[in-house]
C-alpha cells in the first residue's frame, strides 16, 4: 500500500530523472554537432594536404621525364639541369610526404578523441534514460 507522500516522491524523482535525461540528450546533440563540424574542417584540410602532395608527386614525375629526355638528347648541360631539378623535386616530395603524414596522423588522432567524446555523451544519455526507467520500477 502506498503511504501518503510516497507517490509524490516518485513523481519528483521521475521529473528530476526526465530533466537529467533531457539535458543529456541536449549534450549529445551538441557534441555531435561540434564533432561533425570538426570532421568537415578536418576532411577539407586532408584534401588540401593530399592535393599539395599530389602536385609535388606530379612535379617529381615530370622532373624524371626531363632527365630521360635530356639523356636521350645527349646534351650534358640539359642533363645537369634536369638532374638538379629532379633532386629539388625529390627533396620537396619527401619533405611534403613526411610533413603531411604527420599532420594527417594528428587529424586522425583528433577524430579518435572526438569519437571518444561522442561515446561518452551517448553513455551519459543512456544512463539518464535508465534512471528514468528506474523511476517506473520503484
Amino acid at each position: 500500500m502506498i503511504e501518503p507522500g510516497q507517490n509524490d516522491d516518485r513523481v519528483t524523482r521521475r521529473e528530476r530523472a526526465r530533466a537529467a535525461h533531457a539535458a543529456a540528450v541536449v549534450n549529445l546533440d551538441q557534441t555531435l554537432t561540434v564533432v561533425q563540424a570538426e570532421h568537415v574542417v578536418a576532411h577539407a584540410r586532408h584534401q588540401d594536404l593530399y592535393e599539395e602532395w599530389l602536385g609535388a608527386r606530379r612535379r617529381l614525375t615530370a622532373a624524371r621525364g626531363l632527365v630521360t629526355r635530356a639523356r636521350n638528347s645527349g646534351d650534358a648541360a640539359k642533363l645537369a639541369a634536369a638532374e638538379q631539378r629532379l633532386r629539388e623535386s625529390d627533396t620537396e616530395f619527401e619533405r611534403l610526404t613526411l610533413d603531411h603524414l604527420g599532420e594527417m596522423h594528428e587529424i586522425s588522432q583528433a577524430g579518435a578523441a572526438n569519437l571518444g567524446e561522442v561515446f561518452g555523451a551517448w553513455d551519459q544519455k543512456d544512463a539518464a534514460y535508465r534512471a528514468v526507467l528506474d523511476t517506473y520500477e520503484a
